[in-house]
């Protein structure tokens, strides 16, 4: 896909375990253009323990679930960063590098410690979430963006108070994008699409 130089530009991220869906968005608030769309990958897709890695560790003794935790951290941070300088790099015309990314997220509530996240399974499934959000978050503003997260169920307000729209028009907007994209143009696309237009200035 073609990326026309000298125009604002943002990432959008809705990530998944193991991997997260990427869209930047440039042009103007009147005028939104995708520029990319891709797939992030953060995690070795035949390696269960690394796409979930709180569920790995649920049985490990505490000490060794944390030095598994932080390794996994690690290593995803590792690939959030490779992936991120690789969109970067697709990204190369002069003036189409974003400036800011947005990290969708599904709370901002407080994470308790580890070892009340291993006694539950909802709490485990969050916490797989959040270290793959905070990967690319963190490869993100390493790569020298202005990160904002934003809640997904917030987003449509979110959005709506940003550019000025009600949240139904930005709906059918993003929605109808696919005419002139075609496929893929899911529910990942179409939020991370919103989420990085809702930043563009």
């Amino acid at each position: 896909m073609t990326v026309p130089g000298n125009r604002a530009s943002a990432v959008g991220i809705e990530s998944h375990s193991g991997w997260a869906t990427v869209v930047v968005v440039g042009g103007s608030q009147a005028d939104p253009e995708v520029l990319l769309r891709d797939r992030l990958l953060l995690a070795d897709a035949t390696d269960a323990s690394e796409k979930q890695p709180f569920h790995a560790a649920e049985s490990m003794p505490v000490s060794k679930a944390r030095a598994f935790i932080e390794s996994c951290r690690a290593d995803a941070l590792k690939r959030a960063s490779a992936e991120m300088e690789r969109i970067l790099a697709a990204l190369s015309p002069p003036g189409a590098t974003p400036w800011s990314c947005a990290v969708l997220t599904a709370s901002t509530a407080e994470r308790p410690g580890l070892e009340s996240i291993l006694r539950s399974h909802a709490l485990i499934h969050a916490a797989e979430g959040d270290h793959f959000r905070d990967a690319v978050a963190a490869a993100a503003e390493l790569a020298g963006l202005s990160v904002v997260r934003i809640r997904r169920k917030a987003l449509p307000d979110h959005a709506s108070r940003a550019l000025g729209r009600p949240p139904e028009e930005l709906e059918r907007r993003i929605a109808g994008m696919r005419k002139t994209l075609g496929a893929p143009w899911g529910a990942d696309q179409k939020l991370a699409a919103l989420a990085a237009w809702s930043l563009l200035g």
